[in-house]
């Protein structure tokens, strides 16, 4: 499907304020502090911000966060947590290597994993007001992350039989599960509409396993509703240095959706998207969530309404994701979503999720 003709994409994606505010320190909230204080990070010479006002400032763009962060505290977290990172990794390969895809070969898993980039860690340590290494290490426990994709329905039973192999031989301390999906319908106490992407019976042997090998003292597994529809498997892991690794697990087709549609969710929230989707970032500045002080009664309700239309959206994208779990040739078109009204159709025909695929394959073609 041809979006745009590539001489227009100037014309589409260009940014005409790129003109840089010389007063962020004031408009940001930030406040003076001791410059002596050990592990900080250096918000060009202002040493601490207030969360809660950092919270608030939902109008400040990637920009204005770019000025505001250096990363001399992020790189000695990257340098700490990476060893960490490629020792998880390795032992994942070991106990998985019967399972995993390789270039030469397709199997019932494909493994992605990634170190958070400096700036991702600035950016998310500002908005949770973690300010120390140390803060940031004990909380930001995403920082080394791994995902395993499905490829077929053998996908999830080997994972859970090499993963628990790994919790038998201490190779992976669970601290926290989180199950994420919209809750299921339920009339007359039976479940008449499932929004699960994975087998229960596969789960619970998970959860099972979990407690037998680990024997937490408290609760681990959570079931978190999700907003936007996507279901999928989140373990946060402990190793023995202190430092943690994120593991997400989904089918194929999930992941398929997930990956365009987190572009929503960081354009929504006024989160830095990756440079290479620049021009992909401009173009969703209109779901950017705006500062409700200055919004007049009629642009909250649109604002309200655009969110309500895409939540919509993307929640039937998932389940037909969930309906086709390991092969989805197309993602849910607008046009085809029948949960959408003609004007929320409308609406969003410029949100299309293969619209946002194809700029995404283009960004990367063109190294943007």
């Amino acid at each position: 499907m041809n979006i745009l003709p590539i001489s227009n994409f100037n014309k589409v994606f260009t940014n005409p304020n790129n003109n840089k505010t010389n007063n962020i320190t004031t408009n940001f909230g930030l406040k003076l502090q001791s410059p002596l204080e050990a592990d900080t990070i250096n918000f060009k010479g202002v040493k601490k911000v207030v969360a809660e006002e950092v919270s608030k400032q939902s109008k400040k763009t990637a920009g204005d966060l770019k000025d505001l962060i250096t990363t001399d505290l992020e790189k000695r977290i990257r340098r700490k947590v990476s060893p960490t990172h490629n020792k998880f990794v390795s032992d994942i390969k070991n106990y998985f290597k019967n399972d995993l895809s390789t270039d030469k070969e397709k199997k019932s898993i494909t493994l992605y994993d990634r170190v958070k980039n400096e700036f991702s860690i600035g950016q998310k340590a500002i908005s949770r007001g973690w300010y120390t290494k140390n803060e940031i290490l004990d909380n930001m426990r995403d920082i080394s992350g791994v995902c395993f994709i499905l490829e077929n329905s053998k996908g999830f039973n080997n994972f859970v039989k090499n993963f628990s192999e790994m919790m038998k031989h201490s190779k992976a301390n669970v601290v926290e599960v989180e199950y994420l999906r919209m809750p299921p319908t339920i009339k007359r106490g039976k479940v008449v509409k499932s929004y699960d992407s994975l087998p229960t019976s596969s789960l619970l042997k998970l959860k099972g396993n979990i407690d037998k090998f680990l024997n937490p003292t408290k609760t681990l597994w959570k079931d978190v509703d999700s907003i936007a529809g996507y279901s999928g498997l989140h373990i946060t892991v402990k190793h023995p240095d202190g430092n943690f690794s994120e593991v997400q697990i989904m089918t194929r087709s999930m992941f398929t959706v997930k990956d365009p549609e987190n572009l929503f969710y960081k354009a929504k929230n006024n989160k830095v998207i990756d440079k290479k989707y620049e021009l992909i970032s401009d173009y969703l500045k209109p779901l950017a969530k705006k500062n409700p002080d200055k919004m007049t009664f009629t642009e909250k309700e649109e604002e309200k309404k655009l969110h309500k239309a895409l939540n919509k959206y993307t929640q039937e994208a998932y389940q037909h994701a969930i309906d086709n779990p390991y092969n989805m040739h197309k993602l849910l078109s607008v046009a085809d979503a029948k949960e959408l009204t003609a004007n929320e159709k409308e609406l969003l025909k410029k949100y299309d999720l293969n619209l946002i695929v194809e700029l995404m394959n283009y960004c990367k073609k063109n190294n943007h």
